[in-house]
């Protein structure tokens, strides 16, 4: 069985040094661009399985491929913004994804987004940088509400972990939620309403893009913070600026947009309460040990 592993941003070297045989019998490319589907084609020749770390696969690709490929394993959950899956399977290629490889580490990275918003930590590094010395304060969290939008395996640790911060914490989510969990379940229109901290741990399909809207943003308490470590595609971008611009929302602490990298010139740079990181909540040494091994066994699993 023939497995190619393509990744635009890892390095081979750093790759087998922290995970020392995992790439054995694997062929790998790490040309540091985005692969076109020519570099693809060729790279996946022969190939029954791909390992796929966060490249575009597009449908052209993948029919020429398809006599051959069988699987692809994407490293993380977000297989869907990459490749069209629906017509992958429809040429006989199943598309795998790693999940649950990262919740403690993304939910923690949501977590210290949401006091560095409180406390306008990033803003003041800001500013002294630029020589400006502003001393800026906000709430403690002990006593306030979270919000947790969405109770899959990261939302279930973002209760636990503003649980035991001592804060009061409401959840949403599609279905009735486990019982062992410390928050109440409510609406998402109560949600927005009574939380000092909202934190978004949706899925982006069709369902939820643009889920975040103007309604929602508008019934926010004024100052509130706004947390999304999940997708870009699930705010509503245009109401989420004006939330920022014209209240009620306080801070926007984003991790994911809708695209990527972000560009300097977009709106959101320009903003002093709004906290930008280069979708990094999953980057552990701890998360990223248990998406290769998964990834891994999924590619070399039996078909």
């Amino acid at each position: 069985m023939k497995i190619v592993y393509f990744d635009s941003t890892r390095d081979f070297d750093s790759l087998n040094k922290a995970f020392p045989g995992l790439m054995d019998g694997v062929d790998v490319y790490h040309d540091g661009k985005v692969f076109g589907d020519d570099d693809l084609i060729a790279r996946l020749e022969g190939a029954q399985v791909a390992v796929n770390g966060h490249s575009p696969m597009s449908n052209a690709a993948l029919e020429t491929l398809a006599p051959t490929l069988k699987r692809i394993v994407f490293l993380g959950t977000g297989a869907a913004t990459y490749i069209d899956i629906d017509h992958a399977n429809s040429l006989g290629i199943s598309v795998q994804v790693v999940r649950d490889y990262g919740s403690r580490s993304i939910a923690e990275f949501a977590f210290g987004l949401a006091l560095d918003a409180c406390r306008q930590i990033s803003v003041m590094d800001r500013g002294i940088r630029q020589g400006q010395w502003r001393v800026l304060g906000g709430p403690e969290l002990r006593g306030k509400t979270m919000g947790v939008v969405g109770l899959g395996g990261i939302g279930k640790e973002m209760v636990r972990i503003s649980a035991g911060f001592g804060m009061k914490v409401i959840a949403w989510n599609r279905s009735p939620m486990a019982n062992d969990l410390p928050c109440q379940q409510v609406s998402l229109e109560d949600l927005f309403s009574q939380s000092d901290v909202v934190s978004l741990h949706v899925a982006s399909t069709a369902q939820t893009q643009n889920m975040i809207n103007a309604d929602l943003l508008a019934r926010m308490k004024p100052g509130a913070v706004l947390v999304n470590v999940a997708r870009g595609e699930i705010i509503d971008t245009a109401a989420l600026i004006d939330a920022l611009k014209n209240g009620p929302l306080g801070h926007a602490a984003l991790d994911v947009f809708t695209q990527e990298p972000l560009p300097a010139d977009n709106p959101l740079c320009s903003l002093d309460n709004v906290t930008l990181t280069a979708h990094a909540a999953w980057n552990t040494p701890d998360a990223d040990r248990t998406l290769m091994e998964i990834g891994f066994g999924l590619a070399r699993a039996d078909f």
